[in-house]
């Protein structure tokens, strides 16, 4: 291989880990640029000289520095003044096993949404040519997927000091599933999701996955210790499932959440004695 004096630039960072290797330079003649033993730009004896050294580089395959998997794509949105506006900026970090992380997922989707709306800046890192499916997936779940909100009610309406209110959640659990064509996948997403209770007297319940049912056989109830009005409010926490028709799949525990209020009178009977 030749290579004019002066023009070595970062050889490792283009070469893919290995035991070592070997490359020799041919410097051409017509400069006092050569290259010496230790693959440092140095002085040769004058103009035509040519200097013929072999550069040896040595990665330890070891090194996790080597291995691409833990490299995570760094994106910031910044302004450019050449544009007049701002523009995306993709860059490179070392984060240990950051390759298949939420972390890498969440900077692919990141990328796929600003492009949308904002150019690559000048001097980036490219973008990949083709996101990976777990990244369209998780941008389409932010995106395009529109969840229902719970709907709680407490028959009749109000309730009694001392005695358990009972909470029926309207609304859809599982409320099937949403399928997309983008970036040439096909990707089906399937939402789960649990209930979270805000009795509105500091009072909650978690990790729900009844909705709940009326007077006497409901499973989601609780009693009022003092009267007043109350606002209760149960949050739907969301997580999905995606397969795409490549035969990957995968898990989104990147958590959406609706929301569903209920304002909620309570009383304090009173015993009447007549006489």
């Amino acid at each position: 291989m030749k290579l004019v004096a002066g023009c070595v630039t970062s050889l490792a960072a283009v070469l893919l880990p290995s035991a070592g290797f070997a490359a020799e330079f041919d410097v051409q003649p017509g400069g006092n640029d050569v290259i010496d033993a230790r693959g440092r730009e140095g002085t040769g004896e004058g103009p035509g000289a040519i200097r013929r050294r072999v550069v040896r580089v040595s990665f330890d395959p070891n090194d996790p520095r080597n291995d691409p998997a833990n490299y995570l794509m760094d994106v910031q949105l910044r302004f450019d003044a050449t544009l007049g506006g701002s523009c995306v900026q993709v860059g490179q970090r070392f984060v240990l096993g950051a390759g298949n992380s939420r972390a890498a997922l969440d900077a692919e989707a990141r990328v796929l949404r600003l492009l949308r709306n904002y150019p690559l800046c000048s001097g980036s890192a490219p973008v990949p040519p083709r996101l990976s499916a777990g990244a369209v997936a998780l941008a389409l779940w932010r995106d395009q997927v529109k969840l229902p909100p719970p709907a709680p009610r407490i028959a009749p309406g109000w309730g009694i000091v001392g005695k358990e209110a009972y909470l029926e959640i309207g609304g859809e659990r599982e409320p099937g599933t949403w399928t997309f064509n983008a970036l040439g996948y096909t990707i089906t997403i399937t939402p789960h999701s649990r209930y979270e209770v805000d009795w509105g007297d500091g009072s909650f319940a978690h990790g729900l996955t009844s909705q709940g049912g009326a007077w006497p056989t409901g499973e989601i109830r609780h009693p009022y210790q003092a009267d007043g009005a109350y606002r209760v409010t149960v949050r739907q926490q969301w997580t999905a499932t995606w397969n795409a028709t490549n035969g990957e799949q995968g898990a989104i525990e990147e958590g959406l959440q609706t929301v569903g209020t209920l304002d909620f009178p309570v009383r304090e009977l009173q015993a009447v004695r007549e006489r």
